[in-house]
């Protein structure tokens, strides 16, 4: 069995949402009707589309749309669904034309944005995984289509781009923040709650694998510092002895050789008296020091 997309999952609650209020049936359908254009019939190749569609045109006219079913002639399993309003076209669908021109302007209320950015999500829309870059986009046959989904996201809070892609205008959402606003308006909250869920996951994955990086970096140069110290000090014990040194930095130093894993903190807890980190990085600066002149001294 093929395993959905998050878009397909995305899609497939929004097909089963209730239709809602008469105006908000009619802001979906004009929706639609701006994807699939203005001819005799409206088209859909998946079931559940076919019974949106004909859900919002009987809802909408009162009347029961035809509904054809025409199979390919190359692709048995391949199917279309064409439904249709006798005596009427797309155009005429009663209340879509004058939400088209009420987007124009500020005509519309909150309900019927998030009904007709719904109906266009599921005409024309498409979101990536919330594990993958966050993109959703619409695309749409016309400019001015563009410029009202535009317009109706503006007016629910949210920054569309528009942009023309081969000849189609195409309206997308970048940002996790913005794409779950989006889901939550138009009604799919299942898929907020995954799509958050996932983003919540990826991101404390991120963290922590940030952190760890961090750490075994941090380690690493702990480790290096900690055997150029121990080199050191056995280039002092060679040339001059440790007992030549004075009581703090002899005592530092043997402490040194004999933790060499030890941080800088740990190893000043184990002197007497106990010193603090600082108080220890300026002992082994200075044996390091000592080692440098004494090796300069030795050398041919």
């Amino acid at each position: 069995m093929a395993v959905r997309s998050f878009c397909e999952d995305v899609k497939e609650e929004l097909l089963h949402l209730a239709l809602g209020s008469c105006c908000c049936i009619r802001a979906e359908l004009a929706a639609w009707v701006m994807v699939l254009g203005r001819g005799s019939a409206l088209r859909a190749s998946q079931p559940a589309v076919a019974r949106r569609l004909f859900g919002l045109i009987k809802e909408c006219t009162g009347r029961r749309p035809r509904v054809i079913l025409r199979r390919d002639k190359y692709a048995a399993n391949r199917r279309t669904y064409a439904i249709r309003l006798a005596g009427a076209s797309n155009g005429q669908l009663p209340g879509v034309g004058e939400v088209l021109q009420a987007l124009e302007g500020e005509g519309l209320a909150r309900c019927c944005l998030q009904a007709y950015l719904r109906g266009a999500f599921l005409a024309a829309g498409s979101v990536t995984s919330p594990d993958g870059a966050h993109h959703l986009e619409m695309v749409l046959p016309t400019r001015s289509a563009a410029e009202g989904v535009v317009r109706a996201l503006a007016r629910l809070g949210l920054r569309g781009r528009c942009r023309c892609r081969r000849g189609r205008w195409v309206v997308y959402l970048k940002g996790a923040e913005e794409i779950g606003h989006f889901l939550a308006l138009v009604g799919a909250h299942r898929s907020l709650l995954e799509y958050e869920n996932v983003r919540v996951v990826r991101h404390l994955r991120g963290q922590v694998n940030r952190v760890v990086n961090c750490e075994t970096a941090n380690l690493g140069k702990a480790i290096e510092a900690s055997l150029r110290q121990v080199q050191d000090i056995r280039v002092i014990a060679q040339r001059v002895g440790l007992s030549s040194l004075p009581p703090h930095l002899e005592q530092t130093a043997r402490a040194r050789l004999a933790h060499p894993e030890m941080t800088m903190r740990e190893l000043g807890q184990l002197l007497d008296p106990p010193v603090g980190k600082s108080g220890v990085r300026y002992r082994l600066e200075r044996l390091r020091r000592l080692a440098r002149r004494l090796s300069a001294k030795t050398a041919p």
